[in-house]
């Protein structure tokens, strides 16, 4: 489960908000916004 600082909580991987950016896909934790994580877009060559 992924982990917010800023809320001290612990998320569900399908609550968290996701953005698709450049071929990255950008997590932002679903109560404060924070920023969590930019993964490559596997469906990206």
């Amino acid at each position: 489960m992924p982990f917010c600082p800023t809320c001290e909580v612990d998320h569900e991987t399908a609550a968290l908000v996701r953005h698709e950016r450049h071929g990255f896909v950008v997590v932002h934790c679903p109560d404060c916004k924070r920023f969590l994580g930019r993964y490559r877009d596997p469906v990206v060559h």
